[in-house]
């Protein structure tokens, strides 16, 4: 045994376990404001073109 950093590994791997599942959670966090924000916009877009529908648009 010639280096003794028996607790190094451990907080190691607890640290990079901690920091890939924070990645995973603002990626869902990002994709979730994303798919509710293209809803959003397409159901605005929608409800713009149903209101305000010209003739000359089809």
């Amino acid at each position: 045994m010639s280096h003794r950093r028996n607790g190094t590994p451990y907080l190691v791997a607890g640290a990079a376990v901690g920091l890939v599942s924070a990645v995973m959670a603002a990626v869902s966090l990002v994709r979730l404001v994303w798919a509710v924000g293209g809803l959003t916009v397409s159901l605005m877009r929608l409800a713009y073109l149903t209101i305000f529908d010209r003739p000359g648009r089809s």
